[in-house]
C-alpha cells in the first residue's frame, strides 16, 4: 500500500475523489490511470467501478465487518465534514491507515466495507 491523496474535493456538489485515491493507494496505481467514477451518475458508479476492477482481475467484495487477516481494504461511512457525506478511507485490520482527505480526520461511523479481492484462473 502506497498512501495516494485525492485532489478533488466534495465543495458545492462536486463529488471529491476519495474512492480513486484509496483505489490507487491500496493497488499502488497512479491516481490519473483510475477513470473519475465520481463523475459518473449517482447509480452508476458502483457499476462502473465493478466493471473496472474486473479488467484489473479483482472482485468486489461488500461486507459489514472488518476482514480477518492484513489485507488493506477501503472502509467508507460518514465524516465530520457533512453528516450527509460518504467518505473513503483505507484500514487494515480494524484501523484506519490512509485517509486521501487532507484533513485527515477518517471517519465518525463505518456503513460498509468494500474489499478489492484478486480474482483466480477460475473466477
Amino acid at each position: 500500500m502506497i498512501p495516494v491523496d485525492q485532489t478533488k474535493m466534495d465543495v458545492g456538489g462536486y463529488q471529491g475523489n476519495c474512492l480513486r485515491a484509496g483505489i490507487a493507494s491500496i493497488l499502488e496505481l497512479d491516481l490519473e490511470s483510475i477513470p473519475p467514477f465520481e463523475r459518473f451518475e449517482k447509480g452508476l458508479r458502483k457499476e462502473k467501478f465493478v466493471e473496472w476492477l474486473k479488467k484489473q482481475n479483482y472482485e468486489l467484495v461488500e461486507q459489514f465487518e472488518h476482514p480477518q487477516n492484513d489485507e488493506y481494504y477501503l472502509s467508507i461511512g460518514y465524516c465530520e465534514r457533512g453528516k450527509d457525506l460518504l467518505h473513503c478511507v483505507v484500514s487494515q485490520n480494524g484501523y484506519f491507515i490512509h485517509d486521501p482527505h487532507p484533513t485527515r480526520a477518517n471517519l465518525l461511523n463505518i456503513v460498509k466495507i468494500w474489499r478489492l479481492k484478486p480474482l483466480t484462473n477460475g473466477s
